[in-house]
């Protein structure tokens, strides 16, 4: 398939699958019942073409997820896996990583080695031994994005009582994703950003652990084509190439 141009896509930055422990949330059976092609059609239906697959720790749906995509797009349907995952680093970080829709399950799960996370795969309660500048400095030498995420939410950053822990990590972050950045910040753990006046672009995924979280956010992404490269210059651009 080739594209001619840059176009806006409908991008979903943090999303998770049954490779997850807590997907499905308290539909349990959806684990089990879930196939990668249903998983794909679930965001097809809600118009999202570039998918982000951020599990907890693990990369073991991300094969199976290529393969049922490439056959989607035969079949005329236009999606497109971006590998990767969402690791917890010490101090209970979140942090997003995402890789050119070429990367593995192995490339994956080779990152989450190289955080020394030795917990259960699909864990999120289980932390890595790195910290977040350390596995931000593995994702990026893999050619990977790094995002620390929801970081006014639990388990994001700002729940960090030190600014400069804050500073540190965005310093070498390719973006942050933020939940709420409209919400009255002054007194709330988003300030410890917001007051270092850092200009490092905003995405928001759907953090979808259920079919019905799909779509309720998303990001508009300027490319030319699907690709790590492409994700790259428009974090680089900014606000001209990113539309939340």
């Amino acid at each position: 398939m080739s594209f001619v141009g840059a176009r806006w896509w409908k991008f979903d930055f943090h999303t998770h699958t049954p490779a997850s422990f807590d997907y499905g949330k308290s539909d349990r059976a959806l684990k089990t019942s879930k196939s990668p092609r249903d998983w794909l059609l679930d965001y097809i239906d809600k118009g999202i073409e570039c998918v982000a697959v951020t599990d907890h720790n693990t990369g073991d749906w991300i094969d199976p997820l290529k393969e049922a995509a490439e056959s989607l797009r035969a079949e005329g349907y236009s999606i497109f896996v971006f590998p990767g995952v969402e690791i917890t680093a010490n101090s209970n970080i979140h942090v997003l990583a995402i890789f050119d829709p070429s990367a593995t399950s192995a490339d994956i799960n080779g990152v989450v080695g190289a955080s020394k996370f030795r917990g259960t795969k699909g864990d999120s309660d289980s932390v890595a031994e790195e910290s977040a500048e350390n596995i931000i400095k593995e994702i990026q030498s893999a050619r990977g994005v790094a995002i620390p995420a929801h970081i006014d939410m639990k388990a994001g950053l700002c729940q960090q009582t030190s600014s400069h822990t804050v500073k540190q990590v965005c310093s070498l972050a390719n973006a942050v994703e933020i939940v709420f950045p409209d919400r009255e910040v002054a007194a709330t753990p988003l300030s410890r950003y917001t007051n270092l006046n850092l200009e490092l672009p905003s995405v928001i995924g759907s953090d979808a652990h259920h079919p019905n979280d799909i779509g309720r956010a998303f990001t508009w992404v300027k490319m030319s084509s699907p690709s790590i490269d492409g994700l790259k210059l428009a974090l680089v651009d900014g606000s001209s190439s990113l539309i939340r």
